[in-house]
């Protein structure tokens, strides 16, 4: 899939510790976000509360944040000194990483199939491999089980790259019988782009850096469709954004949604460029600020500001009202978004669409 979303427990027994872990990753935005909290046996800046690293592959920069406290800090994503989700290249740059590669194994032929077994009531498909490639045992050889639901289609029983549902994963050291490692996957989900919802917004870590925030409205006979699921808004909304100023869209942030009888109104804020230069083998910095506000605003008053939400089984295409679109002053004003003759000069007219290139994804599973 090109999305997914997962929650579950982290069982060390190493340490002796249970931690809880949400995670999700899109591989079109090229962003991972995990959530968890930190416990009293590992170092943390934020002491034993929650935290969130949201790794952006557009441009090598990883935010990690704290929504309790305020605090958020920028490292280049080869930096952190949390989880991240990469591949470090012989240049020291860092990709975003595969399935494959997530689980430490490049050829999934290298799993061996083991049969059907029960773990945490639920009757799985199991699968096992013996490596001294995963993130953390790299210094010995360990036995991995990855354990999948069964389902109905009975040809994918023994098809290990067939999309699954994980329900365990474990990790012994090679001839112990007691587990050094096990995750318990409570919830999965690979419909949902969550990566980009209120959960992954890194407004905080820009308190001291410029920000602009916009305003558009929407016709009130979508409403239904948009609050039906209004996270899936979000998404098309940042991916729009993205698209049309050459920003990731992490820098989309603070987005407001509220109707009345005459519009649906829509705010954001656009967010200037990190602090810090990332890492990331195929990234680039985005647009600044200024420019990407002129990109914008092009978009608007042209027509070219869309949105695409799915509906059911279809797609339904959203456009601003025409002279909706405005720029919020710190004052609280407004002045109608426009794009001034010969604005376009020195912009390099040619657009740099983040995202667009895919990416390889990871997740806790393997897929065709």
């Amino acid at each position: 899939p090109k999305a997914y979303a997962f929650s579950g427990e982290v069982l060390d027994y190493q340490r002796n510790v249970v931690t809880d872990v949400e995670e999700s990753y899109d591989s079109t935005s090229k962003i991972n976000v995990f959530r968890y909290k930190a416990n009293t046996a590992s170092s943390s800046l934020t002491g034993v509360n929650g935290e969130t690293q949201v790794n952006d592959y557009n441009t090598g920069v990883s935010y990690v944040t704290q929504k309790k406290t305020g605090y958020c800090h920028m490292y280049a994503i080869g930096s952190t000194p949390g989880y991240a989700f990469i591949k470090t290249l012989a240049n020291g740059k860092v990709t975003m990483m595969s399935a494959e590669q997530f689980v430490a194994v490049d050829d999934p032929s290298k799993y061996t199939y083991a049969g059907q077994r029960t773990t945490r009531g639920v009757l799985c498909d199991v699968w096992v491999v013996i490596t001294d490639k995963i993130r953390g045992y790299t210094d010995r050889n360990v036995t991995a089980e990855w354990y999948f639901a069964v389902q109905s289609d009975k040809e994918a029983w023994n098809s290990f790259e067939k999309t699954r549902i994980p329900i365990s994963f474990k990790i012994w050291n090679t001839g112990n019988t007691d587990p050094i490692y096990t995750l318990n996957v409570f919830y999965f989900d690979t419909k949902k782009p969550q990566v980009l919802s209120v959960n992954a917004d890194i407004g905080d870590c820009f308190w001291n850096s410029a920000r602009r925030r916009f305003t558009f409205d929407l016709d009130v006979k979508d409403q239904p469709d948009i609050y039906a699921n209004v996270e899936m808004f979000k998404y098309a909304l940042t991916s729009a954004v993205s698209l049309s100023t050459g920003i990731s869209a992490l820098r989309v942030a603070d987005i407001q949604i509220f109707y009345d009888t005459s519009a649906i109104h829509v705010s954001f804020d656009l967010l200037d460029k990190p602090n810090v230069v990332g890492d990331s083998a195929n990234g680039t910095a985005g647009n600044d600020l200024a420019n990407a506000v002129q990109l914008y605003n092009y978009a608007v008053t042209n027509g070219y500001f869309k949105l695409y939400i799915d509906v059911g089984t279809t797609t339904k295409t959203l456009v601003p009202i025409p002279t909706s679109a405005a720029e919020i002053t710190q004052s609280g004003q407004t002045s109608s978004s426009g794009y001034g003759a010969g604005a376009l000069a020195g912009l390099g007219v040619a657009m740099l669409v983040v995202g667009s290139a895919g990416g390889a994804g990871g997740a806790f599973f393997f897929f065709k």
